[in-house]
């Protein structure tokens, strides 16, 4: 028999509240996320300021203009902002605001540029074609046909629709499409404009002068699946070429040809400049952690909505008006200030928080990673969240978030933060190997080996334990050899003339 009735029971639980999970949003940011987010809280909170080094003499300048305003005017600015807003997401009631990119694209224009043009200024792929296409194309029904087709051309320059498909589409015949398909393949990079990959490389084939070029057409032509799986015994088998010979025109393939002739026009946009929240520099012995000050934003309570919150005190005649505005109003008015410099306050606390966190995770680093640091990867010592989270008295998963998209920059280059927590692997005598090392230990073999007579994976394990007294699996070294991009032994192996 069941019995029913009430039970009292207690139970601990983490509530999140907004303000603690805008906390975790901001120490989860790298320093480029953080000055975009800051700028666009900047714009919905009038008493956050931020400053770039080349602008502070710009800002007081906005500051002293915005001081001519007169008392009735800013009241009545903040009022109508908050009728007009009934969620409370309020626009900048600043008339300027300070440009946090301004530093940051200086940095991505002098670093990173493709033929010195900037990536704002980059032609997309389609808009390059259809400006050749109107060069090129004086036919008012062939360029409508190529603007069409040039719409359906992807990122990697292949067009995704078949010339029946368009032709029906258009109503037009399939014979002309074709037609105007052959110009638009014509018209700039080699291959764009191809239907696969097949007739994207035979396009560019077209463009070169080599001696082997009958070969590798009709290599093209019927093997290519086997020319990537390396097959080359059955490609020999069937146009009499030694291993030797197919492996040439295979190298001269990938050598000479673009598999995905539109990466040009799109690489710009694939560009994720992560900027170092700390530098570390070395002075005699010792290493001194300095903070990325050229790229952070110096953040400021803006003085006039300061003062303007001050007058609180003195409108408090219910009866009276002041500049105006009678006494519901002027609550109105304060209560939407005093929200905001609340909420402007707790953004910067929590920045300040972000910043000692990162530099106590980075100093604890250093210290534990020195002979790395001194040394390089041979000496890099396994390290867990755990580790840092015991010994600077914080949470693993504050630790995680802290280092989440971070980098910082050594004297021997820059890092990622997670770099240097690396899993380590169990040897004997209760050794712990970092999995960065034995990765480095296992390229440099791969990297030195007899190309004729690569290492097998599992030769790789032996050669490790003999070598380096190293134990490790065969998966292991797979799975290493994986991420190090590195192919297996069968597309390494050379093969000799």
């Amino acid at each position: 028999m069941i019995n029913q009735g009430i039970i009292q029971e207690q139970k601990q639980f983490l509530n999140i509240t907004p303000k603690m999970y805008q906390s975790f949003k901001i120490l989860q940011m790298n320093l480029t996320d953080l000055c975009e987010w800051l700028e666009k809280e900047s714009h919905d909170n009038p008493f956050l300021e931020i400053d770039s080094i080349y602008q502070n003499k710009v800002a007081d300048n906005n500051e002293d203009r915005e001081k001519e305003h007169s008392k009735t005017e800013d009241y009545k600015k903040i009022l109508a902002k908050i009728r007009n807003d009934e969620d409370g997401k309020l626009s900048s009631l600043s008339e300027s605001k300070i440009n946090i990119y301004s530093k940051k694209n200086a940095f991505i224009e002098n670093t990173i540029s493709i033929d010195n043009i900037k990536s704002n200024e980059v032609t997309t792929l389609n808009e390059h074609l259809l400006m050749c296409a109107n060069i090129t194309i004086k036919d008012d029904i062939d360029f409508k046909i190529a603007e069409y087709l040039i719409g359906n051309i992807n990122q990697s320059g292949y067009l995704d629709i078949t010339c029946f498909e368009a032709a029906h589409d258009l109503n037009i015949s399939q014979k002309r499409v074709k037609k105007v398909l052959a110009i638009i393949q014509n018209l700039s990079i080699p291959g764009l404009g191809a239907r696969d990959l097949r007739e994207c490389l035979l396009i560019q084939l077209k463009q070169l002068e080599i001696e082997q070029k009958n070969s590798l057409k009709m290599i093209i032509s019927n093997y290519l699946t086997e020319l990537s799986e390396k097959k080359y015994n059955v490609i020999s088998k069937k146009v009499k070429m030694t291993y030797y010979e197919i492996q040439k025109l295979h190298e001269l393939l990938i050598r000479n040809f673009e598999p995905k002739p539109g990466r040009y026009f799109y690489q710009n946009n694939y560009l994720n400049i992560t900027i170092p929240d700390f530098i570390i520099k070395k002075f005699d012995e010792t290493y001194e952690i300095v903070e990325n000050k050229d790229y952070f934003p110096s953040i400021r309570f803006n003085s006039f909505y300061i003062k303007l919150l001050k007058r609180k005190e003195k409108c408090v005649d219910r009866d009276n008006q002041t500049y105006g505005i009678n006494y519901i109003e002027q609550q109105k008015v304060f209560e939407y200030l005093e929200k905001k410099i609340k909420s402007a306050q707790w953004i910067v606390r929590c920045i300040e928080q972000r910043r000692k966190t990162i530099f106590e995770i980075i100093n604890f680093i250093i210290i534990f990673q020195k002979d790395f640091i001194e040394k390089g990867v041979l000496y890099l010592k396994p390290l867990s969240l755990k580790t840092v989270a015991d010994n600077l008295d914080l949470h693993e998963s504050t630790v995680s978030r802290a280092i989440s998209g971070k980098k910082i920059q050594l004297p021997r280059g820059t890092y990622d933060i997670k770099y240097f927590f690396s899993k380590g692997i169990s040897q004997e005598n209760e050794r712990i190997i970092s999995s960065e090392k034995i990765k480095h230990i296992i390229k440099n073999n791969f990297e030195t080996e007899n190309p004729f007579y690569p290492y097998t994976d599992q030769e790789m394990a032996n050669l490790l334990q003999k070598k380096e007294k190293i134990n490790i699996s065969r998966r292991t070294i797979a799975k290493y050899r994986n991420i190090l991009g590195i192919s297996s032994a069968k597309y390494r192996r050379r093969f000799k003339k």
